[in-house]
């Protein structure tokens, strides 16, 4: 299975479900769509442009649900780092170009980079971990350790997994 490595906060948001599109300069490759760890890097955003973000992406999602899971206020020092905290369905990836102006996307627009000549990597489920399961991380996509691979299984639904 592979993993992809977000900073903190956004793999958190990605785990409660808020972010569901993580943009990247990069396409990803067409082996990599179905499930994907979800791994939360040792670093951290400033969490004074993202508590900006968040007021913003709440005005744009005001009845999004997922926002009920997005402690109030967000402390980073209780962000899980080093570990994998979810897994997430990858259908496809669009060029930002074709999704900044996109109506239905949401609490998402304030939460990624969709200046031209991007990807936005859309994911249509995304499972929390019960709690983070450390490992050494990656940049880009890389492979979960065999022993990670089994647990994020474990959490799919039987026809899924």
């Amino acid at each position: 299975m592979k993993a992809l490595t977000l900073i903190q906060p956004w793999a958190s948001l990605m785990a409660w479900g808020v972010k569901t599109i993580e943009t990247r300069s990069w396409e990803p490759p067409a082996n990599a769509l179905g499930w994907i760890a979800i791994y939360a890097g040792k670093n951290t955003a400033s969490l004074g442009d993202v508590h900006h973000l968040l007021r913003e992406a709440r005005a744009a999602a005001p009845t999004h649900p997922a926002f009920a899971n997005v402690p109030d206020p967000l402390d980073a020092t209780t962000l899980p780092l080093g570990a994998v905290i979810a897994i997430g369905h990858l259908i496809g990836a669009k060029r930002s170009e074709h999704l900044v102006d996109a109506p239905d996307l949401g609490a998402n627009r304030p939460l990624g980079n969709f200046e031209p000549r991007r990807f936005g990597w859309i994911f249509d489920t995304i499972i929390p971990c019960p709690t983070p399961l450390p490992c050494r991380g990656f940049q880009k996509l890389w492979s979960a350790p065999p022993r990670i691979e089994r647990e994020l299984i474990a959490l799919l639904p039987a026809s899924q997994a």
